[in-house]
């Protein structure tokens, strides 16, 4: 609901407002509570909190006023919230501002009585207010599908490297680990915009995020990450590593780049065995055999190491949100007309209807431009259906058109022509999104 002004008095002693910055001890204890796994209150969580809050230093995407919660009027306590991270992200090289949804939690006792939609209302409404364009979630099973979400970007990709398989050291270490210090923050900024070409959708990560990853978190957050430079001998600076270290959980690289001159096959197993050398540093006895890279399903080291590194049995997805596919599109226009430039359908001139069963839209070329996009209801005898939201898995490339008719059987494809231009200007990409926490 756009227009709703806050706060707004939902009944029964229910009031719904924006955050401050006074609410910064009673949404550290809400939400250390209300997204602990166990009985006991997550310190991660709560300094994970702490941090977007920007208690001790502005955080580089939110605030106290990015934060919406419900508060009980009889008793003055939190019993529900959630905030938004903006930021930006990229679509080929067409960069467009997202948000992510976190921290979204209501106390037991009063779920099941619409307090996350209300919320969900509010924050949409920022969005189209701020020009955000994306929306994206890191949620339950099946949730968010009731507030416009579709799983649509890959979550949780990875290889596992187990000690058993690990590369043996030989000799010295052919290149070294340092811990990453502010000034570090140009280098690996410059480092991730030049590699990350290599995906269709990223998390723009700039020198200021860098410098707030490197130095302005809590180190007790669950979004915290250890940073560590990796060099030559001389001290010359050819990658980085980042690797997120919880009590209850193995060691696992969220980033690893090198500089295009440097072997991968020589830096991941010095890599790998820092990694491990870090398993046997803690101070439990778990048997933790094994360390994680989460860098999505197609990363350099994967094929640096093929007998080392073993796919993860199980993957995850993000929730997309695109309200707004007719301006998305035309957004996103460059890189669809270069997909077209380069394939059979060079040139193109004419109109791709898109029938979304409840609404559509129209794609109109004039010699391979993307002259125009319309949205209009559509017959079902259009040249291409999609039901629900599964056209965002395409849009993200998430899945070819191939796996969503096989999939979908009112996912239909009826003329040879619009088969070809969706797989033209469609494909499946692989995509790797490291948001900004």
């Amino acid at each position: 609901m756009t227009g709703m002004s806050l706060p707004h008095d939902l009944g029964n002693g229910l009031v719904l407002r924006q955050a401050t910055i006074d609410d910064h001890d009673a949404l550290v204890e809400f939400n250390s509570i209300v997204h602990s796994d166990d009985d006991e209150p997550s310190a991660f969580t709560g300094a994970s909190t702490s941090d977007l809050l920007g208690k001790h230093r502005p955080h580089p995407g939110s605030s106290p006023g990015e934060f919406t919660l419900v508060e009980d009027s009889a008793t003055g306590a939190i019993v529900s919230s959630l905030c938004l991270i903006p930021q930006t992200w990229r679509y080929g090289e067409i960069n467009y501002p997202a948000t992510l949804v976190e921290l979204v939690g209501t106390r037991p006792e009063y779920r099941n009585r619409g307090l996350v939609r209300r919320q969900f209302e509010v924050v949409h409404g920022w969005c189209e207010e701020r020009g955000i364009v994306v929306q994206g979630i890191a949620g339950i099973p099946w949730y968010y599908r009731q507030f416009g979400y579709e799983y649509a970007l890959p979550l949780s990709a990875g290889r596992i490297a187990r000690r058993s398989q690990s590369p043996k050291l030989e000799g010295e270490e052919p290149v070294r680990l340092r811990e990453a210090v502010a000034a570090d923050a140009p280098f690996i900024a410059r480092l991730d915009a030049t590699n990350h070409r290599r995906w269709l959708v990223t998390a723009v990560r700039d020198e200021r995020v860098w410098q707030y990853e490197i130095a302005g978190r809590d180190p007790v957050s669950d979004s915290a990450s250890h940073i560590f430079v990796i060099e030559q001998g001389d001290g010359t600076p050819i990658g980085y590593v980042a690797y997120t270290l919880l009590p209850d959980d193995p060691p696992w690289i969220v980033s690893f780049e090198l500089v295009e001159t440097a072997s991968w096959l020589n830096v991941v197993p010095t890599v790998l065995r820092h990694l491990l050398a870090v398993v046997d540093a803690r101070s439990d006895d778990r048997p933790e055999h094994y360390a994680s890279l989460e860098l999505g399903a197609d990363h350099p080291s994967y094929i640096a190491m093929p007998n080392v590194l073993t796919p993860t049995a199980t993957q995850y997805a993000m929730y997309i949100r695109v309200p707004d596919l007719v301006g998305f599109l035309l957004r996103i226009a460059p890189v669809l007309e270069q997909r077209l430039a380069g394939s059979v359908a060079h040139g193109f001139g004419g109109e791709l209807p898109i029938n979304l069963y409840r609404t559509g839209l129209k794609l109109t070329f004039d010699g391979g431009i993307l002259s125009s996009v319309t949205q209009e209801r559509m017959e079902y005898t259009v040249a291409a259906s999609f039901p629900d939201l599964t056209f965002l898995q395409l849009l993200f490339g998430f899945r070819s058109m191939a796996e969503l008719n096989l999939w979908y059987p009112d996912c239909r494809i009826r003329t040879n022509e619009a088969r070809v231009l969706l797989d033209v200007l469609f494909p499946k990409q692989p995509s790797f999104v490291w948001p900004v926490w």
